[in-house]
């Protein structure tokens, strides 16, 4: 069982869903076809109750008695598949998968349950939805796949699995932001610390020092640029990865763009470059790293 900031951040990505946007600026909601409620049978609520509680027992008995697999919880709009996943229950989650829950259907923000395991890290369940024909670059209701919300929560282990299977690392969602740019502007610095008002800390727990955080951004970066994802491109405000990067705190990551081919003069639609970026940050004193 994954402790509480585990399950803060598995929680945090799908409920809380942070725009997965330009640090600074705010995506007004898209539309997702909302579920129609469903009357629910007395086998159906067993099966709901018992995905939610992990009762693996409950889960078998329910679906003897006919419950349905689709069936949906009527306050959270949720398949039982989801429930335990919501709930961390990843035995029952298995058993679930194996009498053949559908690995592709929506939640209320239109993410699958694969992009719900990639946002909590959880890549035991990755590799078991994919293996079960989870779509690898289904994108949700802003158009974030499995592997941009991966990358942004710095889970490391996990966008290396998705690559793996060829996910696309060429991808932008509807703000323009390819997963590098959800790399540089989330993972585990700034944002996840003001999102959990706690202390950096990994998926499971264990503080990290500043270096280490660096570190873990420069292997996302190789690895998405590796895999084709634009090391120069732009969101809708004209914002690069690198741009994104200026406001983390570290300078290696920075480092790591600029040698793999960023441009520090690039502007953005407000004719800020990446000095004025590190200036606005507070980090001035880089700037003159920049020199040639």
């Amino acid at each position: 069982m994954r402790d509480l900031c585990g399950l803060a951040l598995t929680l945090g990505a799908v409920f809380l869903s942070p725009a997965l946007a330009s640090a600074s600026l705010v995506t007004p909601p898209v539309q997702w076809a909302a579920t129609v409620p469903e009357a629910l049978s007395a086998a159906d609520e067993q099966l709901l109750n018992a995905a939610l509680t992990g009762n693996r027992e409950g889960i078998r008995q329910a679906l003897a008695a006919g419950a349905r697999l689709e069936a949906r919880d009527r306050r959270l709009d949720l398949t039982p598949l989801m429930l335990a996943l919501y709930r961390d229950h990843p035995l029952a989650f298995a058993d679930l998968l194996q009498a053949g829950a559908d690995v592709n259907a929506r939640n209320p923000r239109g993410q699958t349950p694969l992009m719900m395991l990639a946002s909590g890290g959880q890549l035991n369940l990755v590799q078991k939805v994919l293996e079960v024909g989870a779509s690898l670059n289904a994108q949700d209701e802003l158009g974030n796949t499995a592997l941009m919300w991966a990358a942004y929560w710095g889970h490391l282990a996990v966008v290396e699995h998705l690559l793996k299977a060829q996910a696309n690392a060429t991808l932008s969602n509807d703000d323009g932001n390819t997963a590098l740019h959800l790399a540089a502007s989330g993972g585990l610095a700034n944002q996840t610390r003001k999102l959990l008002q706690k202390p950096t800390f990994t998926a499971v727990g264990r503080r990290l020092q500043g270096e280490k955080v660096a570190d873990t951004k420069v292997v996302l970066f190789q690895r998405l640029i590796a895999a084709g994802a634009p090391v120069d491109a732009v969101n809708r405000w004209g914002q690069s990865a690198l741009m994104l990067s200026a406001e983390q705190g570290a300078w290696e990551p920075i480092a790591h763009l600029i040698a793999a081919g960023a441009s520090v003069q690039r502007a953005d639609l407000q004719g800020q470059t990446l000095k004025d970026y590190l200036t606005r940050a507070g980090y001035a004193q880089w700037v003159e790293r920049l020199r040639p």
